[in-house]
């Protein structure tokens, strides 16, 4: 459909590492992208009966916003770091502006068929583009965006000190996301939802909010130098998520006196995140190192799974078209469009959808139309 509408956090389909593909990585990709669009899908269509376990999804699901966003930070080390040595972080800045514009545009589309689908309101619609509504499933976007305009500065602060350098900035993050969220009984009026989506301040439950995803994004890019390293990232995954984990079983206990499974729970069902609390944070962080290490053990020690990885790396590769085109066709299904088919099967359908569409945009009708769009070229001219 759209060429450069790429992966939000990636510049080109698979990553390369001394000439080799970087398989793993690519399926943790691939992994958040589905997490985050069966975790939408799921209430839209509503849940499969394929058994009792099926209700414990969410636990699962949780994990697809951490994950997405860390990745975006393991590639910006991987990608943009390595580009923005050789080019320079100003070249790097443009790209990433074009990157934010991107993902405002792919927000506009999201909330506009949420509209048409019935889920909001005209006055919803204009207000969720300068951003003082919500809309339906756009706020990742939002988050997007609003990280790779502040990008260029991070990437500053990373070429000059090192990439060890993220972790104390990483920790001032954590601490400073957590004071916020103890903003949450302050009405902020207007520009509640605003200010809420940047620094999650307010009584507004918009989580992560930018400046709560730089906690993942820092994360990321720290373990992405660690997969230049090799098997170094399981160490990392080791000590960092190690850490992560018991802060986070430290602070459940003080303030909650809970127990583990409590402590998960809460975290699966998701009032931790609503209430952008430290254990949100410190709890999807472990989950993210976790998940990249197991993903690596797995499909390197498993080379017959490269086949499985290569075949659904379309949705890795252009994630931001995946996601953005997923949310639309599930705004556009609409509150009504349960009944025409079951769970079981529209979950299937839905995603094989969004696999061809981006397997074969080239292909698609009006291909030029949305390749110069979302590029910022003159869109009018000839259809392919």
């Amino acid at each position: 459909m759209i060429s450069h509408f790429q992966v939000v956090f990636c510049c080109s389909g698979w990553v390369m590492y001394s000439g080799e593909r970087i398989v793993f990585i690519d399926t943790a990709r691939t992994y958040a992208l589905i997490l985050a669009l069966l975790s939408h899908a799921i209430p839209t269509f509503g849940v499969p009966d394929v058994g009792g376990w099926i209700m414990n999804y969410p636990i699962f699901t949780t994990m697809a916003t951490p994950l997405f966003i860390f990745m975006f930070g393991v590639m910006m080390e991987i990608v943009y770091v390595k580009r923005a040595k050789k080019e320079g972080v100003a070249s790097a800045g443009r790209r990433m502006f074009k990157r934010a514009y991107q993902c405002y545009l792919s927000s506009a589309l999201v909330s506009l068929a949420a509209l048409l689908g019935g889920y909001i309101s005209l006055t919803v619609f204009f207000s969720s583009l300068v951003f003082i509504e919500n809309s339906r499933y756009t706020d990742i976007l939002f988050t997007y965006a609003g990280a790779l305009l502040m990008m260029p500065i991070i990437l500053r602060f990373r070429l000059k000190h090192g990439h060890l350098a993220l972790m104390p900035l990483f920790l001032a993050v954590v601490l400073l996301t957590h004071v916020i969220s103890f903003s949450k009984n302050i009405d902020l009026g207007f520009f509640g939802v605003f200010i809420n989506q940047l620094i999650g301040a307010g009584d507004v439950t918009n989580n992560p909010s930018v400046l709560g995803a730089f906690i993942f994004i820092l994360l990321g890019m720290i373990a992405g130098q660690f997969v230049l390293q090799g098997d170094k990232v399981y160490l990392f995954s080791a000590v960092a998520g190690g850490a992560c984990l018991i802060a986070s079983l430290l602070v459940w206990g003080i303030t909650e006196n809970g127990s583990v499974k409590e402590l998960m729970t809460e975290y699966a069902y998701g009032r931790l995140r609503s209430a952008g609390s430290i254990l949100y944070f410190l709890m999807g962080s472990f989950y993210c190192l976790a998940t990249l290490s197991l993903i690596k053990f797995v499909v390197e020690r498993f080379p017959k799974l490269h086949g499985i990885a290569a075949f659904l790396s379309p949705l890795g590769k252009h994630s931001l078209l995946a996601f953005a085109l997923g949310n639309i066709l599930l705004n556009l299904w609409g509150p009504t469009g349960r009944i025409l088919l079951a769970p079981s099967l529209a979950i299937p359908v839905f995603f094989i959808i969004v696999y061809i569409f981006c397997r074969y945009q080239q292909k698609i009708p009006t291909y030029g139309f949305w390749q110069r769009l979302f590029n910022a070229q003159n869109p009018v001219g000839n259809l392919k």
